[in-house]
């Protein structure tokens, strides 16, 4: 119950929940709390119960670990997660541009991407889609960044689903600038949708702005489905490149699998061991 936890600080606030970071009383250990305000739908509950459920069974270092789900007296539900102490990646980026970089350092860009790729393999090999991986929903683990590549983690698993038998599954939820194009035409999708929106997340990685940008949501569409965007620039090495691009190949079915990329030589130095 939310007694053994002593609340520090709120993270953030939600469309439906609120994100508290809290200490347990008794190992000092800091942790995140997500308390669902379930005077909700039932869809909503639904998908956070979905997201404890889901969590509770995957362990990954580079995947938000989880402690537990409870109850309050109040009727909210709460999960309860690690605390990633770097903050999310958007915010990291955010700093780095303000900062005047155009870019990271490739073997940041590598090491960072070897541990997404490897949680995505993880996920995919137990019919999980992510369906909404974007810098916002990756964690770093330590604020030294700077300092040493830091561990990343995915976290957010609220719209995951996993898959039915055919594979694929045709809502239409998550982040337009991230989406493949098979999403925003509201078809069916699979795992190789998340493998475009790492593509797009590589792609930002490089060159500290994404691919695709638009004012309005069609501007966007009309971008991602015509796929044209800048490429990166040629100071990254040729291998790099292909990847990215080879992530955001337009027909889903000719993207490479998190397992194929996963053993690429370009991450030989880079494998989560």
């Amino acid at each position: 119950s939310m007694e053994k936890y002593e609340r520090l600080r709120l993270l953030g606030v939600g469309s439906c929940s609120k994100v508290y970071l809290v200490q347990d009383t008794k190992t000092g250990e800091q942790c995140v709390v997500k308390q669902i305000e379930t005077s909700l739908s039932g869809a909503e509950r639904e998908g956070c119960l979905r997201e404890a459920a889901l969590l509770k069974y995957l362990q990954h270092p580079a995947i938000v670990g989880y402690r537990e789900v409870f109850i309050t007296r109040s009727g909210y539900i709460c999960l309860v997660m690690e605390f990633a102490e770097g903050g999310d990646l958007a915010g990291y980026l955010q700093l780095q541009r303000q900062g005047g970089r155009t870019a990271l350092p490739e073997m940041q860009v590598l090491a960072w991407l070897a541990q997404l790729i490897s949680a995505l393999r993880y996920l995919h090999h137990r019919n999980v889609v992510h369906r909404d991986i974007k810098a916002k929903n990756t964690f770093l683990r330590s604020s030294e960044a700077e300092v040493s590549v830091g561990r990343l983690q995915l976290g957010d698993f609220g719209i995951s689903t996993v898959l039915d038998s055919t594979g694929s599954v045709s809502s239409a939820i998550g982040t337009p600038c991230y989406a493949s194009p098979e999403r925003m035409r509201r078809e069916a999708y699979g795992a190789s949708a998340d493998i475009w929106s790492l593509g797009v997340l590589a792609y930002e990685l490089c060159c500290l702005r994404r691919p695709f940008e638009g004012e309005a949501f069609r501007e966007l569409a009309d971008r991602i489905l015509e796929g044209s965007y800048r490429p990166v620039d040629a100071s990254f090495s040729q291998d790099l490149r292909t990847a990215v691009s080879r992530m955001m190949t337009p027909e889903a079915e000719g993207r490479p699998l998190a397992a194929e990329i996963e053993d690429w030589p370009l991450f030989d130095d880079f494998r989560l061991r």
